[in-house]
């Protein structure tokens, strides 16, 4: 575990103090002041969109910082050669892998903690400024809520990611079939649910796709914290469960496919 914690360390030193996670924050900070700026075009829902708008500028910055932080670091190691420096001491091909990917993970969890922060002022700006529009259902435990499971759906799209890379160590390639999945995943339950009365090929075709692709559905809570909707307990476990099985196969998958990779 040592190794595995060195490597982790190492990675998020690189990815802390890289300026682009800056610059992806501080686009928050803009979609933030936006939809300050169009709040009175909503009128009664103006809260309601503000949440929506707080939750969904997270998620956004979170894709941007898998996409433009998480899959350079990765292929720089590649291309500057510096992964032979762990690999060639005496660090196993897992640990390497297991290493970055809690490195990246620390990453996403600090850049999670202060997107968290700046979200929940921004609806207490909303909820100041609106005060007769706060919904009446309105939870702070729903909004945290929310914003963990944006989080679990970083780590499942991270995982892919590292999948990805140890198939191809071209970025464009990465970056490519990892937003195909991002894509697939997010459209899945439509798609499952629109072809659920159509017997044939394609309905097999989208059960299975259901099966391989993950369904990032599932994390999307923004409608839940805003509107205060209720959510069971049993709906919580079972796709945390999901998310963490998910996580596993694929960095299973990696290492098995990394181990066998030809790095010269």
């Amino acid at each position: 575990m040592g190794k595995v914690y060195w490597i982790s360390w190492l990675a998020f030193k690189e990815g802390i103090k890289h300026r682009i996670l800056y610059g992806i924050i501080s686009f928050f900070i803009f979609v933030a002041a936006v939809s300050l700026l169009f709040a009175d075009f909503f009128a009664i829902d103006v809260v309601k969109v503000g949440i929506d708008f707080a939750l969904s500028g997270t998620s956004l910055t979170g894709l941007l910082i898998l996409f433009f932080l998480c899959i350079p670091m990765l292929n720089r190691d590649l291309d500057k050669r510096t992964v032979y420096f762990p690999i060639s001491s005496p660090v196993s091909r897992a640990q390497y892998i297991l290493g970055k990917f809690f490195g990246l993970f620390f990453i996403l969890l600090a850049c999670m903690v202060i997107l968290g922060i700046l979200s929940c002022l921004l609806i207490k700006l909303f909820m100041t400024l609106y005060k007769a529009y706060i919904p009446l259902n309105f939870s702070w435990a729903k909004i945290f809520l929310a914003l963990v499971f944006s989080f679990l759906s970083f780590l499942v799209l991270l995982s892919v990611i590292f999948f990805f890379w140890s198939i191809s160590s071209k970025g464009f390639i990465v970056s490519t079939f990892s937003l195909m999945t991002y894509i697939i995943g997010e459209s899945t339950a439509v798609v499952k649910e629109m072809v659920s009365s159509h017997p044939g090929v394609i309905k097999h075709i989208v059960n299975f796709a259901s099966w391989v692709f993950p369904n990032l559905s599932y994390f999307d809570l923004k409608k839940v914290a805003a509107h205060g909707l209720h959510i069971h307990l049993g709906y919580i476990l079972k796709v945390s469960i999901y998310a963490w099985f998910y996580i596993a196969i694929l960095l299973t998958l990696t290492i098995i496919i990394f181990q066998k990779k030809d790095l010269g």
